[in-house]
């Protein structure tokens, strides 16, 4: 009787990430410089929260949950420009157009 076991090598089965649309990374990576042209900082953090606008000592932040997919980051970045006054930086009219849209639409 043979004792030893033959040991079956299963493949991993690892969860990929869903791929991300590059116009979806782009227009993050716009917002964020937007952000950054106002002297907001932008960051993205894991954790059990929603994310958006946090004030401390008098600096703003806007905290974006990377465990969320990227439409509602963007969808969260869109609404706090919503409530900005950005007459006095350049937007391109892609930009301008998503910020000044009632609701942005996921899957665009």
């Amino acid at each position: 009787m043979n004792i030893y076991r033959k040991k079956v090598w299963r493949k991993k089965t690892e969860h990929s990430p869903p791929k991300i649309p590059p116009e979806r990374q782009q227009l993050l990576l716009q917002l964020f410089e937007v952000c950054q042209k106002l002297g907001i900082e932008v960051r993205t953090e894991a954790g059990h929260f929603e994310g958006g606008k946090c004030s401390l000592n008098g600096k703003e932040f806007i905290y974006l949950n990377k465990n969320q997919p990227i439409d509602q980051q963007i969808e969260i970045l869109i609404s706090f420009l919503k409530t900005t006054n950005l007459e006095k930086i350049y937007l391109s009219p892609k930009i301008r157009s998503y910020i000044e849209e009632d609701e942005f639409v996921i899957g665009e």
